[in-house]
């Protein structure tokens, strides 16, 4: 016999949907016993395929002929020779010990990379703090090291660009209003020394003015480098 961590790590993976997990079971229970009592309709039972103990003989882990018998059995309050049953649905062990690996992943925010201030940076970290509950850092590299799992970290990426994003069109409408003072101010200049010019032409001509529109950068693509 062994342990139903073990008992998990040998079965395929097509029988882990397919199985279930008792708990409780009695010392004198014997196998065929449990069989008749899960095979049976009124206890949401179906055909079952393999009974395996652990080591202790309390557990057993049950795999049926169908996925479906699982959900119908799991309804059911389940009792054999008076003694009531634990029953869940069998885990893929192996798949939790994969999310445990990336269960914790950090990422690096790079102001001078980004070509943003330090401080801009901070207020970014502390955003994406607030909004997906990641931690932060500043690390002896200069830079900002984000603390958090894989789906926060992915989660931080498209927020740091939408920060980014709006930095940008904030940036870009104070250019424009920078540019559109100045023209005003160049108009201002120039209709007094037209003023003087016709003043002082006898044909009475005036120039024109052409006003030149800034052209705002594109968006850095690189944000953040993640790592395991």
């Amino acid at each position: 016999m062994a342990s139903d961590r073990s008992i998990l790590k040998t079965m395929n993976s097509g029988d882990i949907p397919r199985s279930i997990v008792v708990s409780n079971i009695s010392p004198w229970t014997k196998e065929e016993a449990i069989v008749i009592h899960f095979q049976q309709r009124k206890h949401g039972g179906g055909d079952v395929s393999s009974v395996k103990f652990t080591e202790d003989g309390d557990k057993a882990v049950i795999t049926f002929e169908e996925a479906e018998t699982v959900e119908t059995v799991l309804k059911e309050e389940h009792k054999i020779g008076g003694v009531l049953l634990r029953v869940d649905r069998c885990l893929d062990k192996r798949k939790t010990v994969i999310d445990q690996i990336f269960s914790q992943v950090t990422a690096r925010l790079d102001h001078f990379e980004l070509d943003i201030q330090l401080q801009e940076a901070k207020q970014i970290c502390e955003k994406i703090k607030m909004e997906v509950g990641v931690s932060f850092e500043y690390c002896s590299d200069k830079c900002f090291v984000i603390c958090g799992t894989l789906n926060q970290i992915n989660e931080c990426h498209v927020l740091v660009k939408k920060y980014l994003n709006e930095a940008e069109n904030i940036s870009s409408e104070l250019s424009k209003l920078s540019v559109e003072a100045k023209a005003q101010t160049t108009d201002v200049e120039v209709s007094a020394e037209t003023r003087g010019a016709t003043e002082a032409s006898p044909t009475g001509e005036k120039s024109d003015v052409i006003i030149a529109t800034p052209i705002v950068e594109n968006l850095k693509k690189r944000l953040f480098s993640v790592t395991a």
